[in-house]
């Protein structure tokens, strides 16, 4: 297995923790990689760089908080060999299995099963990769960031300010609270007195991209066979998604978790 760079990361990783024991995920890379060529003869340099990714994600939570490690980790836990001299275009397909890569490894160790929540510039890297491939809705499991894909937005009938929806999903106008005044810059809270006063309320979300009709034929063309038109861009995203979320299963299968 360590020889063939088809094998799941997850399998070589779980093999490693298996011969040196838990202990490995908190070894220097140079010690894993000698550990590795010591131990298993011929081993692929593709598969080194995937097993250092793997354990990467069970160090720590970088994965998920900084949009670099991220774009880089992608590419081992798609066989390819990282790079992170250039930006690669990953494909939705690709972050979904990198995603579900590392869910995968936390949930594999029961000291380390809990989920981190990916970063909002996490989110953005996703979203924007997810844009530029013409996909505006994310379903699982990089369903954290359809909204960033969506631009879902706060739309504020009072002041008609329009804000981008964050992490906290607040339903108030920050123009009108006065969260970005000079006073606040420090905290970035909404001033008291304005929020007692019922200000910034009257706003509404909105979807730049709406996403109900790819969801419908999204969830049509995956259980049975639907008619598509290339003229229509709603279909087109969810082609391209079934194509996504095909490439996941077949890598999920692979995976023998």
């Amino acid at each position: 297995m360590f020889k063939d760079e088809a094998t799941h990361t997850f399998k070589l990783v779980q093999k490693v923790l298996q011969t040196f024991g838990g202990e490995c995920v908190d070894w220097e890379p140079e010690v894993i990689m000698k550990s590795l060529v010591d131990t298993f003869k011929g081993v692929a340099k593709l598969n080194v760089s995937k097993i250092l990714a793997g354990i990467a994600v069970l160090q720590n939570d970088r994965f998920w908080h900084d949009w670099h490690t991220f774009h880089f980790l992608c590419q081992p836990f798609n066989n390819l060999t990282p790079t992170s001299g250039e930006l690669q275009e990953l494909s939705v397909g690709q972050m979904m299995v990198a995603v579900d890569t590392a869910i995968k490894l936390r949930e594999s160790l029961s000291s380390l099963s809990y989920q981190p929540v990916f970063s909002e510039e996490v989110c953005k890297f996703i979203a924007s990769r997810a844009l530029d491939e013409g996909v505006w809705f994310l379903p699982e499991p990089l369903n954290f960031a359809s909204k960033f894909a969506s631009k879902r937005t706060l739309v504020c009938h009072d002041c008609n300010n329009e804000e981008l929806i964050g992490p906290e999903e607040e339903m108030l106008c920050p123009v009108c609270t006065g969260k970005f005044t000079t006073d606040s810059l420090s905290t970035f809270e909404h001033e008291e007195e304005n929020v007692k006063k019922g200000w910034g309320k009257n706003v509404s979300i909105v979807e730049k991209h709406p996403t109900r009709n790819v969801q419908k034929i999204l969830t049509s063309l995956l259980y049975k066979d639907v008619t598509l038109s290339e003229n229509n861009p709603d279909h087109v995203c969810a082609a391209k998604l079934a194509v996504a979320i095909q490439y996941l299963m077949v890598r999920r299968k692979s995976m023998g978790a």
